[in-house]
């Protein structure tokens, strides 16, 4: 199921987590299931977010960072957090 659940990505993942919470409404063996992808969920890779970065920033990564982690701090179903220095050497989280 888990499986099946994490190909969904993005808005469908997010749903089905909320559905992961409604003990009220659905079988517990549902929402078991469906609360584990709260845990579970992997991290884009860093070529999809440096991708989807430069296209948002319409520039180069090293235009904006003189340093980015390409490991995150943290992966959601929707975002992920990665930290990173400015070209003017602020320390920031890019989300």
């Amino acid at each position: 199921v888990y499986e099946m659940l994490e190909q969904f990505g993005g808005f469908n993942l997010k749903l089905c987590q909320i559905l992961g919470t409604k003990a009220d409404y659905l079988p517990e063996a549902y929402t078991r299931h469906l609360g584990k992808i709260f845990d579970r969920l992997p991290a884009a890779s860093y070529r999809e977010i440096r991708s989807v970065l430069q296209k948002e920033y319409k520039c180069q990564l090293e235009d904006k960072f003189l340093h980015f982690d390409e490991s995150p701090i943290a992966a959601a179903t929707i975002a992920q957090v990665h930290h990173a220095y400015t070209v003017l050497g602020e320390s920031v989280a890019v989300k």
